[in-house]
C-alpha cells in the first residue's frame, strides 16, 4: 500500500511540475512577450523569394566565350503586396528612369498574377537608381532589390541574330511551357531560345520574412519554421557551338552596311563556322524588358531586324541553282558534256523571247562553259528536254523545299512543280516557266543554308550533310545524312570541274573569287527582284547577289555562301566577300596551328 502511496505521489508532482512549466512559458509568451508576437504575427508575412539561376554560358568552338552573365540589379515586386498600383507607379517613376506610363502597366499586368511570388519590374538599373530605391524603400509596399544576372554579347550585334536573346514569359508562355512561372527569364529568339531548357537551370527559393509594406525584415525563417526548407539553385548548363566567333566577327565585318546573310560551313561534318545575318541589333538593349513604345517598334523592325536571314529569309536563287540544273542534266543524260548549243543571246519559247544576260551571246557553248560563263540560253534550251517533273527531284534531291534539320528556326523555300503550282495558283504549268526556274528565277526560293548544302555536297564529293549549330565531343566520319542522299560521283567530279573554271578561268564569272592562297570554286548568281522590264534605280529593286564557294577546290575544307540584298551582280558584290572570307578562314587556322606547336615544344 505504502509501495502506491509512493508511486501516486511521483505521478502527481511529475503532473504539477509539468504545469507549472508549461503555465510559466504561457505567461512569457502571453504576458511578457505577448504584444511583440502578438505585432510579429499581425504585421509579417512568410514569402518564398524565388532565386533566378544564372543561366548556363555558351563557348564558340575554340573555348572563347561567346555569350555569358554579369551582375546587375533588378527591381521587384510581390504582387500580393500590392494595394495601389497608381500610386506605386507614380512614386517609381520619380526614382528610376521608366516612365511612369510603362510601369503603370506592368503593375496592373502584375496585379491580375495574385502570385505568390515575387517578379521582376525593372531590369539592371543603376547604381544611381539602386540607391535610391534602398533610401525609399518604406515608401515602395512589395518592393524589393535583388542582385541578378544580365547577359554580355562580347561580340554584339555580330552575333546577336545567331544567338538571339532574353526575356520575361509572358502569360502564353507559361501556359505553354508548364514549370516557367510568371516573371521567369527564358530564352526568346535564337540559341537561347532554342536550348533555353538547358541554359536556363533551376531556380532556387528562400523564405523570407516581410512586414505589412512587403519589406524583408529576416531571412532567418528556418529557426522558426523548421518545415521551410530553402532550395539552392542550380546553375544553366554551358553548351558550345559549332561557331568560331573570329570568323563569325569578320564575316559581319566584311558584309558592311549592305542586307544580306553569310554562312560558312565545314563541307565534311556540317558544322557551321559562321551565320551571319545584317542588319543585326544591339543585344543589351532588346534583352532588357521593352517598354510598350519600344515593343511596337520592334515589332514594326522584326520582317528585317531580328529575321535570321540564314536560315529564315527565302529569295530566288539565280544562277547558283544552275548547280543542280547540271545536275539533273547530267543524271537524266539529257545533256552531253560533249556537245554545244547556240547562244545568240536570247532564246523563243512559243514565241516569247528568253535573253541571255550577255547580250550578244556566248556563241556554240557545252555544258562546261555553260557553267564557268553562266550562259542562260543553253539551260532555257535543255530544260525544255527535262521538264519541270524532270527538274523537281533532283532540286529535292539537293534539299530544296525542305528543312535542312539544323537546329534553329527555318524555312522551307519553294521547290515548284506542276503540282504545287495547281494547289496553290490554280493553274497550269508553262514551258516558259521551266526556262526560268532553270536559272532560278519565278516560283523558286531558298534560303542561304540551303544554298550552302547543296555547295558543301559537290565540294564533299557528293553527300548532303545535315547542318549542325552544336558542337560535340563525338568525332563521328562524315555519313550520308537521314533518306541516304549520296550524289552520282561521276556527275559531282564534272561539276567541280566547272565551278573550279568558274573562278580560275578568264571569262569566269567568279573571278573576283581568286585568291593567292587557297584555290577556290564557285558560282555567282544574280537574282532578279522585279520584272527586267521595270527599270528604277532604287536600291530596292536592284537584283540579289549571290556567291556561293568553297575551298581548297582539290579537297574541300569550308564552303562560303554571300547573299547580298539588291547588291546587283554577285560576281561584283557577293564574290569578293566569300574570297576575303575564305582566306581569312586559312589565316586563323595557319596562325592557331602555329600556336599548338610553340606550346607543344
Amino acid at each position: 500500500m505504502g509501495f502506491l502511496k509512493h508511486r501516486f505521489t511521483i505521478a502527481s508532482s511529475l503532473i504539477v511540475l509539468f504545469f507549472v512549466v508549461f503555465s510559466a512559458r504561457l505567461f512569457y509568451l502571453q504576458i511578457y512577450k505577448g504584444e511583440e508576437y502578438r505585432n510579429f504575427s499581425e504585421r509579417n508575412i512568410l514569402r518564398a523569394l524565388e532565386l533566378p539561376a544564372p543561366r548556363g554560358r555558351i563557348f564558340d568552338r575554340n573555348g572563347e566565350k561567346i555569350l555569358y552573365n554579369k551582375p546587375s540589379f533588378n527591381i521587384r515586386v510581390f504582387p500580393r503586396e500590392i494595394t495601389d498600383v497608381e500610386e506605386l507607379a507614380e512614386k517609381l517613376a520619380e526614382i528610376i528612369n521608366v516612365p511612369e506610363k510603362e510601369l503603370l502597366e506592368k503593375l496592373r499586368k502584375i496585379e491580375t498574377l495574385k502570385s505568390f511570388y515575387p517578379v521582376t519590374i525593372a531590369k539592371d538599373i543603376s547604381r544611381e537608381e539602386l540607391l535610391l530605391v534602398e533610401k525609399n524603400k518604406e515608401r515602395l509596399e512589395g518592393i524589393f532589390l535583388e542582385v541578378g544576372h544580365k547577359r554580355f554579347y562580347p561580340h554584339g550585334e555580330a552575333a546577336a541574330v545567331l544567338l538571339g536573346y532574353t526575356g520575361i514569359a509572358d502569360a502564353e508562355e507559361v501556359r505553354t511551357y508548364g514549370r516557367i512561372k510568371a516573371g521567369n527569364e527564358l530564352g526568346k529568339m535564337g540559341v537561347e531560345k532554342v536550348f533555353d531548357s538547358e541554359l536556363r537551370g533551376t531556380n532556387g527559393l528562400e523564405y523570407v520574412m516581410v512586414n505589412a509594406h512587403g519589406k524583408v525584415i529576416s531571412d532567418s525563417v528556418a529557426t522558426l519554421l523548421p518545415a521551410r526548407k530553402n532550395r539552392e539553385m542550380v546553375q544553366g548548363k554551358d553548351i558550345h557551338l559549332t561557331i568560331d566567333a573570329q570568323l563569325q566577327q569578320f564575316a559581319y565585318e566584311a558584309l558592311g552596311k549592305e542586307k544580306g546573310a553569310i554562312v560558312a560551313m565545314d563541307v565534311r561534318s556540317g558544322e557551321i563556322l559562321a551565320m551571319v545575318s545584317r542588319p543585326s541589333y544591339r543585344p543589351e538593349h532588346i534583352s532588357k524588358e521593352l517598354s510598350p513604345k519600344e515593343r511596337r517598334k520592334t515589332k514594326k523592325k522584326k520582317s528585317f531586324s531580328l529575321l535570321n536571314r540564314s536560315t529564315q529569309g527565302t529569295y530566288p536563287p539565280g544562277s547558283v541553282l544552275k548547280i543542280i540544273t547540271a545536275f539533273a542534266l547530267l543524271e537524266e543524260k539529257t545533256a552531253d558534256p560533249k556537245s554545244s548549243v547556240y547562244c545568240p543571246g536570247h532564246y523563243f519559247i512559243n514565241k516569247k523571247r528568253f535573253n541571255c544576260w550577255r547580250e550578244e551571246g556566248h556563241g556554240d557553248i557545252n555544258l562546261y562553259k555553260a557553267i564557268v560563263e553562266s550562259c542562260d540560253v543553253y539551260f532555257y534550251k535543255l530544260s525544255q528536254k527535262l521538264g519541270v517533273d524532270g527538274l523537281y527531284p533532283y532540286m529535292k534531291k539537293f534539299g530544296l523545299g525542305e528543312r535542312t534539320g539544323i537546329a534553329l528556326p527555318e524555312k522551307r523555300g519553294v521547290n515548284p512543280s506542276k503540282t504545287w503550282k495547281r494547289k496553290h495558283l490554280k493553274e497550269p504549268w508553262y514551258p516558259g516557266e521551266t526556262a526560268i526556274l532553270a536559272i532560278g528565277q519565278g516560283y523558286v526560293t531558298t534560303t542561304p543554308l540551303q544554298i550552302s548544302v547543296m555547295t558543301s555536297a559537290i565540294a564533299n564529293g557528293g553527300i548532303i550533310v545535315k547542318p549542325k549549330i552544336r558542337k560535340t565531343d563525338e568525332k563521328k566520319p562524315l555519313r550520308i545524312t537521314e533518306g541516304g542522299r549520296r550524289l552520282n560521283a561521276k556527275s559531282v567530279s564534272f561539276l567541280k570541274k566547272a565551278l573550279y573554271g568558274a573562278v580560275n578561268e578568264h571569262r569566269g564569272t567568279g573571278i573576283y573569287a581568286r585568291s593567292k592562297i587557297t584555290s577556290v570554286s564557285g558560282k555567282t548568281g544574280t537574282a532578279q527582284v522585279v520584272s527586267a522590264k521595270f527599270e528604277s534605280t532604287e536600291k530596292r529593286f536592284q537584283d540579289h547577289a549571290w556567291f556561293t564557294s568553297y575551298a581548297p577546290s582539290d579537297s574541300a575544307e569550308i564552303s562560303v555562301t554571300v547573299l547580298v540584298e539588291n547588291g546587283g551582280s554577285g560576281s561584283v558584290a557577293a564574290a569578293p566577300i566569300a574570297k576575303e572570307i575564305i582566306e581569312t578562314y586559312f589565316k586563323l587556322k595557319k596562325e592557331r596551328d602555329e600556336v599548338r606547336i610553340a606550346i607543344s615544344e
